[in-house]
């Protein structure tokens, strides 16, 4: 009898026809393990979670017909369409549910790819803590059920730097010519794509340096890109007025503080201080493993190869969006600290690489940060049940 073409002797999975190298059975069922736990975590109180501030409005833009609902963001300045489309037949279907059930699962999405860079850049072990760490995040869970394009955003981005890590370890055209389809959607989805399209085409300027890699190839695609890009540019530019920028807020320097707090906390400090002061041990305790993950995995380790151990990779991504936002921010108001959300999957990344440390130090610093990190979840769900809870959570 014919065995389908992906299983063998099932529940064993044929992992070849996947063709990703070196890909074995348990790491498929780790990467379902991530997918199973992140929308598990993301659908749990889905239906009894009240609007978000900004949720109104896109509740409001999606009741609008195509052409209106493009003039709408467009004149806001708020965000491109992308994810507005994708949520137009759920929002017809189940309405506001339909499109919180499309953010839970781009966020899963966005766990399963931060798996998958995390193999990519420094292997299994960190790959499985860094998407466990990821699916539990109380931020990353909040993003996952909010109508808003953070969920997407993350997805892309950690897709986005996968195929592009690929591309450069294996030159294969195949997987530029996905990242260019990814980075397109990008562009279409958020505004900070075009800083994350242009940090990558730095990257690449580097790497012709350093590497000596031909650049012909890689710029004809990323002017595909561009180009593609152009019409809802030329749109927007067009109907954009002055409500855009009165959205705008300036992003200090005490943001950068501020944001890495929420990064691993996600609830608001006077809010916890209110509940218990012990969940103020939850920030300094992650940011240690972040800390430590970073220093001695990275830093000190001495494999600065832009191919298989990839820490230079991780590091520009990392850390060059912060610096350049903040520069940028001096001279004008162009983002919120949530807008560089989309760094919340590094952040697991690096977090995650505290566990090929010391066992006696590593299993118990995670240990911790899940349990404190499934509780402050525990508070979110509770929080997001009554109206005005962003004031609690403050996405």
């Amino acid at each position: 009898m014919h065995k389908p073409r992906f299983f063998t002797n099932f529940p064993y999975i044929n992992v070849r026809v996947i063709n990703y190298p070196n890909l074995k059975v348990r790491e498929v069922y780790g990467i379902l393990a991530v997918l199973i736990l992140s929308l598990a975590l993301r659908l749990y109180n889905l239906p009894s979670r009240e609007l978000g501030i900004d949720e109104g409005f896109t509740l409001q833009a999606l009741s609008l017909p195509f052409p209106e609902m493009f003039a709408l963001l467009a004149g806001v300045g708020i965000t491109p369409p992308v994810y507005y489309i994708f949520a137009k037949l759920p929002f017809a279907i189940w309405g506001a549910l339909g499109v919180k059930l499309l953010s839970a699962a781009l966020s899963a999405g966005a766990a399963v790819f931060t798996y998958l860079l995390a193999r990519e850049l420094f292997g299994r072990k960190t790959a499985f803590a860094a998407g466990i760490l990821f699916s539990v995040m109380p931020l990353a869970v909040a993003y996952g059920q909010h109508m808003r394009t953070y969920a997407l955003l993350m997805l892309l981005f950690t897709a986005s730097l996968f195929f592009m890590h690929r591309f450069i370890s294996t030159n294969s055209t195949r997987y530029l010519a996905v990242l260019t389809v990814i980075n397109i959607m990008l562009l279409y989805t958020h505004y900070q794509g075009a800083f994350i399209v242009f940090l990558e085409l730095l990257y690449f300027f580097w790497l012709r340096k350093s590497h000596k890699l031909n650049l012909k190839l890689p710029l004809t695609y990323f002017s595909a890109t561009i180009l593609a890009a152009l019409p809802w540019g030329v749109f927007a530019l067009g109907q954009t007025g002055s409500a855009g920028t009165e959205l705008w807020l300036k992003f200090d320097l005490i943001n950068i503080p501020y944001m890495l707090y929420k990064f691993s906390a996600a609830i608001d400090l006077s809010t916890l201080l209110q509940i218990s002061p012990l969940l103020l041990l939850a920030s300094p305790i992650v940011l240690a493993a972040f800390a430590y993950g970073i220093i001695t995995r990275i830093l000190m380790c001495g494999k600065f190869s832009a191919g298989k151990k990839g820490n230079i990779f991780f590091l520009w991504f990392a850390i060059s969006p912060i610096i350049f936002s903040t520069l940028i921010s001096l001279i004008i108001p162009v983002l919120h600290f949530r807008f560089l959300s989309y760094l919340l999957p590094l952040f697991a990344v690096g977090a995650g690489r505290v566990i090929e440390a010391d066992k006696r130090l590593a299993y118990p610093l995670l240990a911790a940060i899940l349990a404190f990190w499934l509780y402050l979840d525990i508070l979110y769900y509770r929080f997001s049940s009554y109206e005005m809870w962003n004031d609690k959570i403050g996405l």
